[in-house]
């Protein structure tokens, strides 16, 4: 006699075959094009959100089996294996974003003060006003001229101060984050393999905060980093080709932060519950 679980999954297949052919029927006659690839605002109506409702409806086996997994157990390890293997890689790039981190600030070199120098022109300017009668007594009399604004080196002393700063919150960001994903990942696979289904799945619910923390955190690092190195460029890089690099790197930059938002928001829109994004 086959067992619960054989048969659930023989049923969930028999839906899913039934979702498919329903979905894919009429496809063999060009002539009439079938309805789920009808194109609507240049998307499929199979999968846009018009069809979302019925694929919902016909994927009521895969509620059954996920009820089933939670209640009953054991848990499909397949799917959990999936799901945990998330933190795994939010981990090694946090740890990748470190040794970027690491290597950016060892090459990045303390401003020289040259606040004590002179400028070529006043040292070459020096020899000839010392040979000239009286040039000597003329050129200690003679006052400096006041500065009209901020100097080289006060501007390269804050954008070296701002640097540091932008460069501690992206090195403890990603600190954070790779600790963790790995902590969450070591305790959910030993949850499983102590076959303790049950405290896994609650703990796996009760460090969901932990987890949103850490993803946002990564985040900030790469944000910080992408400042920090726009600033880099700001005091290496001279000119007009200066500008154009430093206008590239900050428009780039941004452009990258737009996008990262707005995959974000298709997922908390698509797959994760309303509002904040879960992670979980």
């Amino acid at each position: 006699m086959p067992s619960r679980r054989s048969v659930l999954r023989r049923a969930v297949l028999v839906v899913a075959a039934v979702s498919v052919a329903q979905l894919m029927s009429g496809s063999a006659s060009p002539a009439v094009p079938c309805t789920a690839y009808a194109s609507k605002d240049n998307e499929k109506w199979r999968c846009s959100e018009d069809s979302e409702g019925i694929r919902h409806a016909l994927h009521i086996g895969l509620r059954i089996q996920k009820a089933w997994d939670h209640w009953i157990g054991p848990v499909d390890l397949d799917r959990q294996d999936l799901r945990l293997s998330g933190f795994e890689n939010y981990a090694i790039i946090s740890a990748v974003m470190l040794q970027i981190l690491v290597g950016f600030y060892a090459g990045i070199a303390h401003p020289k003060d040259h606040s004590g120098e002179a400028t070529p022109a006043a040292a070459a300017a020096a020899p000839a006003a010392a040979a000239a009668p009286g040039g000597a007594a003329a050129s200690a009399a003679k006052p400096e001229a006041a500065p009209t604004g901020p100097s080289k080196d006060v501007v390269d002393k804050l954008v070296f101060e701002i640097q540091m700063f932008l460069l501690l919150i992206a090195v403890l960001a990603s600190t954070f984050t790779m600790v963790m994903f790995l902590l969450a990942k070591i305790c959910n696979v030993t949850a499983l393999g102590l076959y303790k289904d049950v405290n896994y799945a609650t703990f796996l619910h009760s460090s969901r905060s932990h987890r949103v923390l850490a993803f946002w955190s990564l985040f900030t690092a790469l944000g910080t980093f992408l400042l920090a190195f726009a600033l880099d460029l700001f005091r290496r890089v001279a000119g007009p080709r200066g500008v154009a690099v430093k206008v590239i790197a900050i428009v780039g930059g941004l452009y990258m932060l737009w996008e990262w938002a707005d995959i974000m928001w298709l997922a908390d829109k698509h797959i994760f519950t309303n509002g904040r994004p879960r992670m979980s």
